[in-house]
């Protein structure tokens, strides 16, 4: 049995006190965002802007933004979550809307033609937070998100909890576990607590390697590497991974690489042969 050691950044919504106001531009407190992406045409309508002081404005005259236009006030983009590899659970797909501005899930709305409350039937829906962003993503089973994406619009609507812009604050959390390469199981000794944060905790529990979601999954891909796919910032610092036989110490050895995907991050740690063999002999 693998026993791994990783850490990664999974910061929570912190909503800090309201700003001065400004005399030419006076923001609110909070500002409800509506506006629909077209796939179709990839553009993206909101019913805001930014004003020159950089606050978020309530304006409904603004023309719709390329999906790819830097200077729109968020950024939205669609994601695919694969499933892992040899597992029987479907690919996830979706939208990520990224902001400089406090997001938040309550009244998050999202609709298409035929398709009213479609929020409601998300797989999963989180709110989060990466280096110098905030971010709200929402997934979908792939089959869903297709006949969706045939309607042709998807409408939203969001709340940004301040109109100033602000950074986030990073937590983070370091996760330990065991993983059976035999029966492909992951033991995660972490869980979440109400306030969203992974910690420690004394109730492990046992899951399929591949099926604890896209807060974190785990898998051998086989050339002896070992894949961590997160919706969190995955740091390669603090990682570790060994097992109890002390005859493999001498063959400790792995490479790290961080592999940018849209919709999720990914780690790939590329075992020394010698090393990968020996993790999954028994101890003696």
């Amino acid at each position: 049995m693998i026993m791994l050691l990783t850490s990664l950044s999974c910061q929570k919504i912190v909503i800090l006190p309201e700003p001065v106001p400004l005399e030419a531009e006076t923001p609110t407190e909070s500002l409800q965002v509506t506006g629909y992406y077209n796939h179709q045409t990839c553009t993206v309508f909101y019913d805001a802007r930014i004003g020159e002081t950089g606050a978020l404005l309530h304006d409904d005259t603004t023309d719709p933004f390329p999906c790819d236009e830097q200077e729109a006030p968020f950024k939205l983009k669609t994601f695919l979550f694969p499933a892992a590899l040899g597992s029987s659970a479907t690919n996830y797909r979706g939208l990520r809307l990224e902001s400089r501005y406090p997001l938040t899930a309550k009244g998050f709305q999202l609709s298409a033609a035929g398709f009213p409350d479609l929020h409601q039937r998300a797989a999963f829906m989180f709110t989060f937070t990466t280096p110098g962003k905030w971010v709200l993503q929402i997934f979908f089973r792939e089959f869903l998100w297709q006949q969706l994406l045939a309607t042709g619009k998807l409408e939203f609507s969001f709340q940004v909890t301040s109109t100033q812009p602000e950074l986030p604050k990073s937590t983070y959390a370091l996760l330990q576990g065991h993983f059976n390469q035999q029966s492909n199981t992951l033991i995660l000794y972490n869980a979440k607590n109400e306030t969203g944060h992974w910690i420690p905790t004394d109730k492990p529990y046992s899951c399929p390697a591949g099926a604890i979601g896209p807060e974190f999954q785990f898998q051998a891909t086989g050339n002896n590497i070992i894949r961590i796919r997160s919706l969190y910032t995955l740091l390669t610092e603090d990682f570790h991974i060994w097992n109890q036989d002390p005859n493999c110490q001498k063959h400790q050895n792995w490479d790290l690489q961080l592999i940018p995907a849209t919709g999720y991050n990914l780690l790939d740690a590329k075992l020394d042969p010698l090393y990968s063999e020996c993790l999954q002999k028994e101890p003696r």
